[in-house]
């Protein structure tokens, strides 16, 4: 993948899979300075387990974002292991009903995710994504759950809103923001993500996102 200055990016596909050794093997990781976070894409989880304790070894985050996640690794019992390996995981709706059999209404879902997590000891933070009803937060230390609304507007395509608020919030979370702002902000992203069709139709810094966040707050207040 090209990831290029402005966020745009190319991905490159090859009629082969690197195995984790091509992936990690030779990478010489240290300790870093600056915020360092490894993140796997769902489709490369179970390749690269073994590779999560050695990131945390040299002091490095390690955060999921769990779409494509393999067939083999949705049940409940590998959802638990994965929670308690990775720092912080992103998973949508759809997927935490299809692993837990969840079918009842958003809130009581909701719920329903909260009393599971909290049987889950020394877990990292679940980030539940609920689509045009924005996500809720399950911190790492079990406090209380951080939910925030997405942007109210008109959707044109869904495509890459996910990817727009796990970048988001990572980029925030790992520079100090709480996980209250990071969410706020990745939801504001999202939403306008889908104003566009596309994944990269709408690429908005940092000055848009308050700016889209201040006109939403006045709009909620009068």
């Amino acid at each position: 993948m090209i990831i290029e200055r402005n966020g745009s990016r190319t991905i490159i596909s090859e009629p082969f899979e690197l195995g984790e050794v091509d992936l990690t093997a030779n990478l010489d990781i240290q300790p870093e300075q600056r915020p360092a976070c490894l993140h796997i894409e769902g489709f490369h989880y179970e390749t690269m387990t073994a590779s999560i304790a050695r990131f945390h070894q040299a002091g490095w985050k390690v955060s999921l974002h769990s779409a494509g996640l393999p067939k083999s690794a949705r049940t409940p019992e590998t959802f638990s292991q994965m929670v308690k390996q990775i720092d912080l995981t992103f998973i949508n709706d759809v997927m935490i009903r299809e692993i837990f059999d969840f079918r009842s209404r958003m809130a009581t879902t909701i719920e329903e995710v909260r009393v599971m997590l909290s049987r889950i000891k020394q877990r990292g933070t679940v980030v539940l994504t609920l689509g045009e009803f924005g996500a809720v937060v399950f911190p790492a230390n079990g406090g209380p759950q951080i939910e925030v609304p997405a942007l109210p507007v008109n959707r044109v395509d869904a495509t890459g809103a996910g990817d727009s608020f796990a970048g988001i919030f990572l980029a925030l979370w790992l520079h100090g923001a709480s996980l209250d702002d990071a969410a706020r902000y990745a939801a504001i992203g999202a939403s306008l993500t889908t104003t566009v069709e596309g994944a990269q139709g709408y690429i908005a810094d940092f000055a848009t996102l308050k700016a889209a966040a201040l006109a939403n707050n006045a709009v909620m207040a009068s």
